[in-house]
């Protein structure tokens, strides 16, 4: 039986932190795609889905409540 790769959706602003964590993800043998902003994230959701959705958790200038409420409605 093949191993599945899930698909990592990382939110950061910070294009140094986003490398880091996407290096890491994928030493672990994940797919990460890093965006850059919650309108960014919710086209990848509707294009490609997604496993893991790991969030910026001091993103004050992104809009966040729309993108969570886009996920509820999944």
């Amino acid at each position: 039986m093949g191993q599945r790769h899930g698909l990592v959706l990382v939110v950061e602003q910070d294009w140094r932190v986003g490398k880091l964590i996407r290096a890491n993800l994928e030493a672990l043998g994940l797919r990460v795609h890093v965006v850059i902003d919650c309108d960014r994230a919710i086209a990848h959701v509707r294009e490609f889905g997604t496993d893991l959705i790991l969030l910026e958790r001091d993103a004050q200038e992104m809009e966040i409540l729309p993108f969570l409420a886009f996920l509820s409605n999944q």
